[in-house]
């Protein structure tokens, strides 16, 4: 299987970023750092961005269409 990576329209990138759905809750014990617990948030949105230039990726409409594809800025 040929595994073609897109790229950002924007800045040619390969490479995107993810914003996770969660976030760490975390305390400092005995010097060091811990996490006490993952919450959620955000649980209904995938969103990527462009490593390189930032550009938010439209998560949905580059899975249906095969290719990256840019979120239009809504005025």
């Amino acid at each position: 299987m040929n595994n073609e990576y897109q790229e950002c329209p924007n800045c040619g990138s390969t490479e995107f970023l993810t914003v996770l759905n969660s976030y760490e809750v975390v305390s400092l014990v005995d010097g060091k750092w811990q996490i006490i617990r993952t919450e959620l948030v955000n649980d209904d949105e995938d969103y990527v961005t462009c490593s390189e230039c930032g550009e938010d990726v439209d998560f949905d409409i580059s899975e249906q269409r095969g290719i990256i594809t840019l979120r239009t800025p809504t005025p």
